[in-house]
């Protein structure tokens, strides 16, 4: 049974998949690397989780954008990122990149479905990256 037959709606679609995808390698990589995990590293899987919900969104949803959610999963991220004690540039940088993608991703053709994944895959990948920098 695929997840389409026990899942169909989308908004539960995205959330599930940005809780399974990367979380698992990113934890067990971390439980390689010490035999266990401390508060920071948590808190950054946390941020890390937050930052593929927000990323994640226009693969699954297709209608028009609810600020609502876009932006208490930013807030929630921005959060995180102070509270991991980062420094003012990383957060700033987080900060930006999180914009950029809003500006771009409403830019784009909603029909354009591999272009909107590509955008979100990358400001992704540019976000984990300022995390660690």
């Amino acid at each position: 049974m695929t997840s389409d037959v026990i899942i169909n709606d989308p908004y539960s679609k995205w959330v599930t998949f940005a809780l399974v995808n990367g979380i698992g390698v990113v934890v067990a990589t971390r439980m390689i690397v010490s035999n266990f995990l401390t508060n920071a590293q948590l808190l950054l899987i946390v941020t890390l989780i937050f930052a593929n919900l927000l990323f994640s969104y226009p693969r699954f949803i297709d209608k028009q954008l609810n600020w609502g959610i876009i932006g208490a999963v930013g807030g929630l991220l921005i959060l995180t990122e102070i509270m991991l004690g980062l420094t003012f540039q990383q957060i700033m940088i987080g900060l930006l990149t999180m914009v950029l993608f809003i500006l771009l991703e409403r830019k784009i053709n909603p029909k354009l479905k591999k272009s909107k994944w590509n955008l979100s895959i990358c400001i992704n990948l540019i976000f984990a990256l300022s995390l660690i920098l």
